[in-house]
């Protein structure tokens, strides 16, 4: 929630509207609007995922995705995974409350958060090349 309240203060102050900075940025009150707009952005993501989904647990703070995956794909992916889904959560949050605040700005955002989860689907489905293993 740091980093949507980062990004709607500063689209609110970068906003040519003098009352922008108010009705876009984020703060304390909005906590129950954001919980929910949180709720949804994870049950986005859990659906995508489903192929790969073996259990998940949402929080107030916390998305938790136990995945399984084929026994090919790369372990390396996994930090960029974990860091396509974070950004894709955050720009789904700040979609959703753009709703609100900011309809403007909703496509744009939604766009990020989909084409993130996308990129982080398309990783998942990667497979390492096989290899062949010679014996004399």
């Amino acid at each position: 929630m740091e980093s949507v309240a980062l990004a709607t203060a500063y689209t609110g102050a970068k906003s040519v509207d003098d009352n922008a900075y108010d009705r876009v940025a984020t703060v304390d009150a909005d906590a129950s609007l954001l919980n929910s707009c949180w709720d949804k952005v994870c049950g986005r993501v859990a659906e995508k995922l489903q192929p790969f989904l073996s259990s998940s647990e949402t929080g107030e703070e916390e998305f938790t995705l136990n995945l399984e995956v084929s026994g090919a794909y790369c372990d390396s992916l996994t930090p960029s995974v974990n860091s396509d889904l974070q950004a894709c959560l955050t720009s789904g949050i700040i979609a959703e409350w753009f709703r609100f605040a900011c309809p403007t700005k909703t496509p744009e955002w939604e766009t990020e958060s989909h084409c993130l989860l996308n990129r982080a689907f398309s990783k998942l489905c990667s497979r390492k090349k096989p290899r062949r293993s010679y014996s004399e």
